[in-house]
């Protein structure tokens, strides 16, 4: 499969919805409305805000580590400057807050405060956002350690795009810390059969 997709400069952040939804026609997938509605969001029109919010997503996923996390958080407090819309860059520095509280590199009630003030940031700017109810729902397991606040968001989240293997995925390592074995192998499994080259699906799900 090969396309091409000609943008302006100004546009270009649009080009990654067209693909995944180019592919998924290609493979003949099916993708419920809000799914659609989901993939073809374009998170900023502003090609600067952009540059500076792939710069936290390197130094979020090159390595968790204190430095690097708040490197990430200082680019995606750039792109809401530039873009204060930009619901994406805040549900990123709730992920980074949540991880230093996770790795135990922050344990202070601030970085929880942080994190929930940027996903309540993302549903004020888009309430039908699936990934704004996913980071709630990491945030009450990373976070708070309330697996049933968890799950619920977790639940909300999975209702809205069905087949998301990270949704799945987390409602497992729930059900898993509440002690629901079979559920929480069901889910698991579920999760790699949607995603199987995720190595964290493959090594929680042989644990």
């Amino acid at each position: 499969w090969q396309e091409h997709f000609d943008r302006p400069l100004k546009e270009i952040n649009g080009i990654p919805s067209d693909i995944a939804l180019n592919v998924a026609d290609f493979l003949k997938v099916y993708l419920s409305n809000i799914e659609r509605q989901t993939v073809q969001k374009v998170s900023t029109s502003n090609p600067e805000a952009y540059q500076k919010f792939q710069l936290g997503n390197y130094y979020y996923y090159i390595k968790q580590d204190n430095s690097r996390l708040d490197i990430a958080i200082g680019f995606y407090k750039e792109c809401i400057e530039l873009d204060p819309d930009f619901t994406m860059a805040y549900i990123m520095m709730a992920r980074c807050h949540m991880v230093k509280h996770w790795y135990r590199l922050d344990m202070t009630d601030k970085s929880l405060q942080e994190s929930e003030k940027a996903i309540a940031a993302a549903f004020e700017i888009d309430p039908s956002l699936p990934i704004a109810q996913l980071v709630r729902g990491q945030l009450y397991y990373l976070g708070y350690r309330d697996y049933e606040n968890a799950l619920y968001h977790l639940e909300q989240a999975r209702s809205l795009t069905p087949g998301n293997a990270e949704i799945i995925y987390f409602l497992g390592l729930v059900y898993r810390r509440m002690g629901k074995w079979q559920k929480a192998i069901e889910e698991m499994e579920l999760a790699h059969a949607i995603d199987p080259e995720s190595v964290a699906v493959i090594m929680n799900l042989t644990e």
